[in-house]
């Protein structure tokens, strides 16, 4: 189905783009993407084919330039879970 025609018939869309500093095998990544995809379909209410989950690897160094500053100060208030740490 195109995403023009599942709009109009009223499917939800979700993403989860996941950063990882600590490297995981394919096999972790997939099980932790399916866990994720599980709990957005159960509370948002949507169907698989709706939901996508990325895991991109960070190296320790680029951590702060890359995640931080970038992306969790910058959009600081679009976390519900926030982490339990800062570089402020």
């Amino acid at each position: 189905m195109l995403w023009e025609e599942s709009i109009q018939k009223g499917n939800k869309y979700a993403t989860c783009k996941d950063q990882m500093l600590f490297r995981q095998d394919r096999g972790a990544k997939r099980r932790c993407a399916q866990k994720i995809a599980e709990d957005i379909l159960e509370i948002l209410e949507c169907d698989m084919a709706s939901v996508s989950v990325a895991i991109e690897d960070v190296d320790r160094e680029d951590w702060k330039a890359e995640v931080w500053d970038k992306d969790m100060a910058a959009d600081k208030d679009l976390f519900y879970k926030k982490p339990g740490y800062t570089y402020d």
